[in-house]
């Protein structure tokens, strides 16, 4: 059996993040019925859970599967079942021993601030729109305190098995954006 390691990207607006839900379209059903109905019938695990409304720009998932399609043709193939927000970018043979989850050695959240007096409605879902001065020195020392407060020991004792070790809580211009950027490495799940 193959193991098949995925790199997608999704608009997540439509969705209800990606783990399997109950009454709700999540990302991970819509892959699900996507490589059954080209690979067979097929577990998709993804590199974590997203909340409803979440993109992802760089997301990995795996499956395994008994398909003999070229897994450079894998790509091509689930994107014609695929509906246009979400793309399955890149498709490689994985080790048996791979898992998006369990092998996910770093993760990066991006929040977008679109900083000026007029919204552009290209933008909506994408970006946070506020129209007023932002203190970007007061925002720069409250991403530093939130770093040290996840690495202090006392989230320990009401979420020990959710603690990633956050290595970086940035705050950056870039033209009208002001960028929130928060990485985690050690990633647990």
């Amino acid at each position: 059996m193959r193991n098949i390691a995925l790199k997608l990207r999704y608009d997540g607006s439509r969705y209800h993040g990606w783990q399997v839900q109950k009454n709700e379209v999540s990302v991970c059903e819509t892959m699900e019925q996507a490589v059954a109905a080209t690979c067979g019938k097929a577990h998709v695990i993804g590199c974590g859970r997203t909340d409803a409304g979440v993109h992802a720009n760089r997301y990995c998932a795996n499956f395994r599967t008994d398909s003999t399609i070229p897994v450079e043709r894998i790509p091509l193939a689930i994107n014609s079942r695929l509906p246009m927000d979400i793309a399955v970018l890149d498709a490689v043979e994985a080790p048996e021993e791979f898992n998006a989850i369990g092998s996910c050695i770093k993760k990066e959240y991006i929040y977008r601030i679109h900083n000026t007096n007029i919204r552009d409605p290209f933008l909506e879902n994408r970006v946070c729109f506020y129209p007023q001065r932002l203190d970007l020195e007061r925002m720069k020392k409250a991403a530093e305190a939130y770093l040290q407060m996840r690495k202090d020991t006392w989230m320990e004792e009401y979420m020990p098995q959710e603690k990633p070790k956050l290595t970086k809580a940035e705050v950056r211009v870039c033209g009208l954006y002001v960028i929130y950027a928060i990485v985690s490495d050690d990633v647990r799940g």
